[in-house]
């Protein structure tokens, strides 16, 4: 560098020079990275302890003792334990710097860095130390001087952490940046729990917050108290808040100024948030019992609304007898805090009729107010009927009377009640633990069931498996034998159509030739008239040889009629047989020529073939459905004929026997008559005399 400098001074001989600030100070700073390896129980906590000593003693800061014991007792390496509280440690900007060999190994669930005194650069190296290694779950920095700085480096961890859900910023005055960093924030938080009590909201910061707490959809619990928000313009914005958001399951309003104005706000707010807020806290509000009645009008409506604390406000005993039908119109609220609202017997006595009318409270909070003998015994009344309700908070002193007995009876009156909220809470205890036994052995009887179910599966495939094994290889061989089969025969299918390529053109010759000779016997009907002459001629010289060899028969016929019709039926049959027989010569000779054409035309269709490879692949399928449907007409016409054949010889056989054996019967008979006739004598002729 020294020569670089010196050269550039030479060059610059003018007015121009550079100048290089001096090795040591070239590099400022230098970021490190989480090693994560190194907290695999590699580390122990007395590594972890000598680390912080020796951070402390190259920043020369004394160790803090109280940071090394809750590391001693708390800190496992590798896993998030315990808290970090440093509530009121004072910790400058090398106390924090030295703190980061601790949060660098050691997660915890929560730090507490209340009154601290954190300084501005502190605070902000300290927050980033928290991001950076994820140090904390719930983080507290009330009452603390965090400056520009911090207040941006907060904003950071809130935005940007993924595993911090809580943050109490107390005590610390929320000017316009603060508040702005922080809404910035809560836009894409994972927080679900802020504190920002005593911080100075009332006015614009409050404008500010709730602008952006309208969009966010994950905080839950908004703690508000003590910020004189007053019951106009504060009581307005918290109105819309509970209008527009539904994420919110508390809100703390405690130690305000909203009276029974902003109480008429907040009711409105609360008429569309039926199925959103849990806890609303109105602890010293400066409430009336003309607030009541807004209360009074929002309560039958509410479904999700589980406590309501109305403490340290005038209700007084108006204002429970406004509230008393609404509440036992309600079905969600489980706690009611009523301390310090000025109730005497008469507004215990309404009291006590709410509790004897719902089924669903638990806890009343009725301490220091003026309640008497005759409030008491209402209230023991309404226990002894009341079911759901486990504790009833009473002042434990009984107070002054007029007469000594009733100070008797109110004291006997406390511990009959304390004994019967205790009495309830120990059957409640009794009904929880049997329903978790319950639920455990049903848990229990659902697992033996189900291994049963398994061991008895496993037993049963065993047992098949030792009992039947020539099934399983019988099984086995069948599914062998039919991937075999099913193997040759595509084996054959393929041989076959690459063997026997000549029966395919054979048989498309053959289809081609048909409606050739067809055509022919179109072409030739001569043939067939003089194969119809010639069967002609041939009947009737058969029937002339059978005249001539029958004289006696036709003798007999002319002198017998019913020869006669015999006769007659017998031509007409012969000339039937005659009929069919022609027509069987006819189908033998349309056969001859056919097998003539096809003879003739196979040299033709193979020389066509060979001219025209292209059309034969065209005029195959239409040839084999021409061929099948011919084939089938033929053979339907062939069984029909010989059907009709056999119906017609049949009766004309047994007619033709029937007259044979009648002529025989009638010659005997003749030759009979004949033979005993006597035979005729020559007697000389003589004249009378």
């Amino acid at each position: 560098m020294t020569k670089l400098r010196a050269e550039a001074t030479e060059k610059d001989s003018g007015a121009k020079r550079v100048s290089f600030p001096p090795d040591e100070e070239i590099v400022s700073g230098f970021a490190e990275f989480a090693d994560r390896q190194r907290t695999d129980g590699r580390l122990t906590v007395a590594d972890i302890v000598s680390a912080y000593e020796q951070s402390c003693v190259k920043h020369q800061v004394v160790p803090n003792r109280k940071a090394l014991e809750q590391v001693k007792i708390v800190a496992t390496p590798g896993t998030r334990t315990g808290c970090l509280d440093l509530r009121g440690e004072r910790l400058d900007y090398h106390s924090c710097e030295s703190l980061e060999e601790i949060l660098k190994f050691v997660q915890f669930d929560s730090i507490n860095l209340e009154d601290a005194e954190l300084e501005e650069n502190g605070a902000a190296s300290l927050l980033e130390m928290i991001l950076y290694y994820e140090s904390a779950c719930q983080l507290n920095v009330s009452a603390n001087a965090l400056g520009t700085a911090g207040w941006v480096a907060l904003s950071h961890l809130a935005r940007q952490s993924r595993c911090l859900w809580r943050l109490d910023v107390c005590s610390m005055p929320l000017v316009e940046f603060p508040a702005q960093a922080l809404s910035k924030a809560l836009v894409s938080s994972r927080l679900r729990v802020l504190h920002l009590e005593k911080a100075s909201l009332s006015g614009r910061p409050l404008f500010t917050l709730v602008g952006t707490l309208k969009k966010n959809a994950v905080l839950e619990e908004l703690g508000l108290g003590g910020n004189d928000l007053n019951s106009y313009q504060d009581s307005m914005q918290l109105g819309e808040l509970l209008k527009n958001n539904r994420s919110l399951r508390s809100l703390d309003l405690s130690h305000n100024l909203i009276g029974d104005g902003g109480l008429e706000e907040i009711c409105e707010g609360l008429m569309s948030q039926q199925s959103g807020l849990k806890s609303l806290v109105l602890l010293n509000n400066q409430i009336t019992h003309a607030g009541m009645q807004s209360m009074a009008n929002v309560l039958p409506h509410l479904k999700t609304l589980e406590n309501v604390t109305l403490d340290q406000n005038k209700v007084q005993n108006e204002g429970i007898h406004i509230l008393k039908e609404s509440l036992m119109r309600n079905r969600s609220i489980l706690s009611l805090g009523l301390a310090d609202t000025h109730i005497t017997c008469e507004g215990a006595v309404a009291l006590a009729e709410f509790i004897a009318e719902s089924p669903q409270i638990r806890h009343v909070d009725a301490r220091r107010n003026a309640i008497l003998c005759g409030g008491l015994m209402a209230v023991s009344l309404a226990l002894r009927i009341n079911v759901s309700l486990v504790a009833l908070d009473l002042d434990p002193t009984a107070k002054p009377e007029q007469e000594e007995f009733l100070i008797e009876t109110q004291q006997r009156l406390l511990r009959s009640i304390a004994d019967l909220c205790a009495e309830k809470r120990e059957r409640e205890k009794e009904k929880r633990e049997r329903e978790k036994e319950a639920e455990k052995s049903q848990t229990q009887t659902q697992m033996h069931l189900q291994t049963r179910i398994q061991t008895q599966a496993q037993t049963e495939t065993q047992a098949e498996k030792q009992m039947h094994p020539q099934t399983q290889t019988q099984t086995q061989t069948e599914t062998q034998t039919e991937t075999q089969t099913e193997t040759q025969t595509e084996t054959q299918t393929q041989a076959e159509k690459q063997m026997h390529p000549q029966t395919q053109t054979e048989t498309q010759t053959e289809t081609q030739a048909q409606p050739q000779t067809q055509a022919e016997k179109q072409m030739h009907p001569q043939t067939q008239t003089q194969t119809q002459t010639q069967t002609q001629t041939e009947t009737q010289t058969e029937t002339q040889t059978e005249t001539q060899m029958h004289p006696q028969t036709q003798t007999q016929i002319q002198t017998d009629p019913q020869t006669q019709t015999q006769t007659q039926a017998e031509t007409q049959a012969e000339t039937e047989t005659q009929t069919q027989a022609e027509t069987k010569t006819q189908t033998q000779t349309e056969t001859q020529t056919e097998t003539q054409a096809e003879t003739q035309t196979q040299p033709q269709t193979q020389a066509e073939k060979q001219m025209h490879p292209q059309t034969q692949t065209q005029t195959e399928t239409q040839t084999d459905t021409q061929a099948h449907t011919q084939a089938e007409t033929e053979t339907q016409a062939e069984t029909e004929t010989q059907t009709e054949t056999q119906t017609q010889v049949q009766p004309q056989a047994q007619a033709h026997t029937e007259t044979q054996s009648q002529a025989q019967a009638q010659a005997q008979d003749a030759a009979t008559e004949t033979s005993c006739r006597p035979a005729p004598q020559n007697l000389p002729d003589s004249k009378p005399s």
